[in-house]
């Protein structure tokens, strides 16, 4: 079965492109999984398709090791959230992964072939340099399709999440009635409430508030293009 090319114009009403494209569909790797069904992970690009009509550059294919290597680093350390790249718009899937290494996220964004990478902020002069990649949009859902047969975290349900529902509460001009704003905030507030134990650390601060800001701060980052 032959997925067609697929983007979006995001969540914006300017119509501004951050497409991305499965362009076939394959079999789950792992049998019996009780993770997303095939069509639910590999041919999402059918919705995205229906949601936009642009085009983009498409992700390139990932092989297996591909994608479960990059399902690892953003299991590990990457953040899955959903966050605002202009005050006026609504929020949009952000994945991102933050760094020392800049090979590493060199490699990932080679990998998968779009995406951005971005120098960060170094508080003091003794730590070392740190650098975030982050994909955004209907490119983010894209990734998330290909590697959520080999999430393992907390991650894999905020990924399950965002390719069942997030295109269905998305209007594709950004304009949203009533009932759609009330829809897409209770999506928001489900979406949070998935974190590593749904609770609450020593502090008391949520357990994937640290992730969730982690995430944003890089997508503003690379929205404000620093180096």
């Amino acid at each position: 079965m032959h997925c067609p090319p697929a983007s979006t114009n995001g969540d914006r009403a300017s119509g501004r492109k951050a497409g991305g494209a499965v362009s076939s569909c394959r079999k789950s790797p792992i049998k019996g999984s009780v993770f997303l069904s095939v069509p639910v992970v590999f041919c999402v690009a059918a919705k995205l398709r229906s949601a936009a009509g642009d085009t983009m550059m498409p992700l390139r294919e990932l092989s297996e090791a591909e994608a479960a290597y990059a399902a690892g680093i953003v299991d590990g350390e990457g953040t899955i959230t959903l966050t605002r790249m202009h005050r006026s718009e609504g929020r949009r899937p952000v994945v991102s992964i933050s760094s020392t290494e800049l090979p590493l996220l060199q490699y990932i964004r080679s990998i998968i072939g779009a995406g951005r990478i971005t120098g960060k902020v170094t508080a003091r002069d003794h730590h070392s340099p740190s650098f975030a990649y982050v994909i955004s949009g209907r490119q983010a859902l894209t990734l998330l399709a290909r590697i959520s047969p080999y999430l393992r975290t907390y991650k894999l349900q905020r990924c399950r999440l965002l390719l069942d529902e997030y295109l269905a509460v998305t209007p594709r001009n950004g304009r949203y009635t009533c009932a759609q704003r009330a829809a897409k905030e209770l999506f928001e507030a489900r979406f949070f409430a998935l974190s590593v134990r749904a609770g609450t650390n020593r502090g008391g601060r949520s357990l994937n508030g640290d992730d969730d800001d982690r995430g944003i701060r890089a997508a503003c980052e690379a929205r404000a293009g620093r180096p």
